[in-house]
């Protein structure tokens, strides 16, 4: 059996970097009609990474569909720390205003401690700043319900990933060893 070295990261949400979105984008909040938009964003964004060998869902649209139902259907599921990207150029008859570019989910959790769930940019979207837009906005949401530490995990050899959450006050608190589920020739780095 094959594992894959994750890391847990927590903040803590009393100084938070301000909320900006890159001008070609913009960031949608919650709403039950886009649930599929946030599944195609996660299914774009996680099907050909190593997450998708720990949690296979992530790599169909029914996967990823499924997950975001079973989110928005936890009881300590937080809208205001639920938000969708979509790109502005695109053309406005999608529900969400745009297609889904990026996503981020936000739950609830015991003694102010929050999670967030499933940071995922579409490949060709990364690099703009739209993960650190919606980690931020996130953040914010939880702030905004009372929350003063939220966690989150990471595969540790995703270089980007970590620094993008350093540099928004992330800090390692764990190393983890997740199985893998999948074939690991299949997912392409």
């Amino acid at each position: 059996m094959q594992f894959v070295r994750r890391v847990r990261m927590e903040a803590m949400l009393n100084r938070l970097p301000a909320p900006a979105t890159p001008g070609e984008f913009r960031l949608v909040p919650w709403r039950d009609d886009l649930i599929d938009e946030h599944a195609a964003a996660k299914r774009d964004a996680f099907a050909d990474e190593p997450d998708s060998l720990l949690f296979p869902a992530l790599a169909t649209a029914r996967g990823c569909r499924a997950l975001m139902a079973d989110i928005a259907r936890q009881p300590l599921f937080l809208p205001e720390a639920t938000w969708l990207a979509v790109r502005r150029s695109d053309p406005f008859g999608e529900p969400a205003g745009g297609t889904a570019v990026g996503t981020v989910q936000g739950i609830g959790g015991a003694r102010g401690i929050g999670a967030i769930q499933n940071v995922g940019v579409v490949p060709e979207c990364r690099g703009f700043g739209l993960g650190r837009a919606l980690i931020v906005r996130a953040l914010h949401g939880f702030a905004a319900r009372g929350y003063h530490r939220v966690y989150l995990e990471v595969t540790a050899d995703n270089a980007p990933a970590l620094t993008l959450y350093r540099d928004v006050g992330f800090h390692p608190v764990r190393t983890l060893y997740k199985p893998v589920k999948g074939d690991p020739v299949a997912v392409r780095s």
